[in-house]
């Protein structure tokens, strides 16, 4: 059953929708985070692709089919990326190409709208269910860097299923391709690639936080997979004092032998889910 419902407060794994655009995707977890390196604060996060526009509110679940819907945030940061109409553009493109770092985007949580767990089990604070007996919000799961070889898992509101996979590349790129919008490209530079352990997952999947099996740490946002489904994807989170607005120039030199890459192994080709 998709978790495409109205739950009040949300939890992370449920559907999440970004006011002015068509766009449904899920909410990773409430974090603390500190945006700029200011005073650390409640923050809601999903992927880039699925909260595009600063400024606009945040819907649970999606307004557009669901009378219930409820704000619960406002887009607070986006990361930036170059968008291009076919592959070869972004080849082509000599003065403005560019890649982004992050799949990412964060609100401000409103009050009592959100909830620090994350449904399917993949985090209910340090008392357990001891939390969910009480009817208390576990503190916030903290965030630190992926790491080579580690398994974790995540919940999309699509698939609403655990899925689990381990990491197998820290700097992988990819051209990236809207499963709904396909005339769309971006270049995506630093993902985490994933061995997928537990089958594909579902278009709306987008922005589920992967949590390390170890220490229930977040450790990164899932962001889509490559065409042919052998491997998933997932964007990094950016340390509390980057400019979200950054990209990384791509010179000709490195686009090229992207080209080559891209031309030898089309399946891998990012298609965010």
């Amino acid at each position: 059953m998709p978790l495409d419902q109205s739950v009040r407060p949300t939890p992370g794994g449920y559907e999440i929708h970004c006011g002015p655009t068509m766009r449904a995707g899920t909410l990773g977890a409430t974090i603390l985070w500190s945006p700029h390196g200011k005073d650390r604060q409640r923050i809601g996060i999903s992927n880039a692709h699925v909260l595009p526009v600063k400024g606009a509110p945040v819907f649970q679940p999606n307004q557009v089919g669901y009378a219930d819907a409820r704000q619960i945030g406002v887009v607070a940061g986006v990361c930036a990326a170059v968008l291009y109409e076919t592959t070869d553009a972004y080849f082509l493109d000599m003065e403005n190409r560019s890649d982004a770092r992050f799949d990412f985007a964060y609100f401000q949580a409103l009050p009592a709208e959100t909830s620090t767990r994350i449904t399917g089990g993949l985090y209910t604070g340090p008392m357990g269910r001891l939390h969910e007996w009480l009817g208390i919000d576990p503190a916030p799961l903290e965030v630190r860097a992926p790491r080579r070889g580690e398994q974790v898992r995540w919940i999309g509101k699509s698939t609403a299923a655990v899925r689990s996979g381990r990491i197998v590349d820290l700097d992988y790129w990819g051209l990236m391709r809207r499963s709904r919008d396909p005339d769309r490209w971006v270049g995506l530079a630093g993902l985490v690639k994933m061995e997928l352990l537990s089958g594909p997952t579902l278009a709306g999947d987008s922005g589920a936080a992967l949590v390390a099996t170890t220490d229930q740490r977040i450790v990164g946002l899932f962001c889509g997979s490559t065409q042919d489904e052998k491997f998933g994807l997932g964007s990094k989170i950016p340390e509390d004092d980057i400019e979200l607005g950054e990209t990384l120039p791509v010179s000709d030199a490195l686009a090229m032998a992207r080209l080559t890459q891209y031309e030898k192994k089309p399946g891998e080709v990012v298609v965010v889910q």
